[in-house]
């Protein structure tokens, strides 16, 4: 089963999109003689359950069909379990969700022929990992992500998009729509975050935790980010008057966000962020998480990624 791709598919991603391109995939993985064994999600939370079961039976490579909620569920059932070092499972995509940032930084194309070819030739990655301790309903919680986490703003535009039941329709157009629409509910407060390279404290709007660049529908908040340089980049969004902030955003879309004096470049592979104002938002790839406290360790160089290199 080492030489057999394990392909998760999450039929409801990009609204159906994934499954009503199934038959094409399967067509041209035939075709180009890749060995998979397919399983559909049935349930939030099953991929990781799946996951965990092959590696189990002796799967090392996976194949997530679906946008960036069903690969960050992927990665978190290969780290959530203890049978095999993660350096030694691969994982890699087929893009077909509604948002799928984690894929541009790997350059994973969208054409189904163009990605199974990219995933013949196994061009590998060695990708940094994040580990996010934080609590949820009272109960210290542990979760992993591979893309970005955002905090203060972030987590609140995730939580009302629960809310508002458009979970995951995080496209370009929408993200922003909801940005503008949320940016008079929210209120920037005190946040400081403490590591072995530098202190902060101070009136914050957003905060982001990166490793890879992209998210939001294409949106740049953590420019500079490196997916396996073992450090995190981290974009701290000072509090600045409303207009200000409206005038800034078209830098999320350019990757010049640390033009702005009032947002702020740094780099560490740990981070602990308090507030203390409770029910602090925490989301980390599009998924609401629960609340600051919040600690944010790199595993570097952890799990290997096929992408167009």
């Amino acid at each position: 089963m080492q030489d057999t791709y394990l392909i998760v598919l999450n039929p409801t991603a990009g609204g159906g999109r994934a499954e009503k391109k199934w038959n094409k995939i399967a067509e041209e993985l035939d075709l180009q003689r890749i060995s998979y064994h397919l399983k559909r999600s049935e349930y939030s939370g099953h991929i990781l359950a799946i996951v965990r079961e092959a590696i189990q039976q002796g799967y090392r490579r996976f194949i997530a069909i679906g946008g960036d909620g069903t690969v960050n569920e992927t990665v978190n059932g290969i780290f959530s379990q203890t049978e095999v070092p993660t350096e030694k499972i691969t994982l890699t995509c087929i893009p077909l969700g509604t948002g799928n940032d984690w894929a541009k930084t790997h350059r994973i194309p969208t054409n189904i022929k163009e990605v199974i070819g990219m995933i013949k030739r196994q061009n590998i990655l060695i990708q940094d990992i994040g580990k996010i301790s934080f609590y949820k309903e009272g109960q210290k919680c542990q979760y992993y992500f591979n893309n970005v986490a955002g905090i203060a703003f972030d987590g609140f535009a995730v939580f009302q998009t629960l809310s508002m039941n458009k979970r995951g329709a995080f496209t370009k157009i929408f993200y922003l729509w909801l940005v503008i629409k949320l940016l008079w509910k929210y209120k920037a407060s005190e946040f400081s975050l403490q590591s072995d390279t530098f202190s902060y404290t101070g009136n914050v709007f957003c905060i982001n935790v990166g490793i890879c660049k992209y998210s939001g529908g294409g949106m740049q908040t953590v420019p500079l980010s490196v997916p396996n340089d073992g450090l995190f980049d981290i974009t701290i969004i000072e509090a600045m008057p409303r207009l200000r902030l409206l005038w800034e955003i078209r830098r999320l879309y350019t990757g010049s966000v640390y033009e702005c004096p009032k947002i702020l470049h740094k780099r560490t592979s740990a981070v602990s962020i308090t507030a203390p104002e409770p029910n602090k938002d925490l989301e980390a790839d599009g998924e609401w998480l629960g609340y600051v406290p919040v600690t944010f360790e790199m595993i570097p160089q952890s799990l290997q990624i096929i992408g167009n290199y």
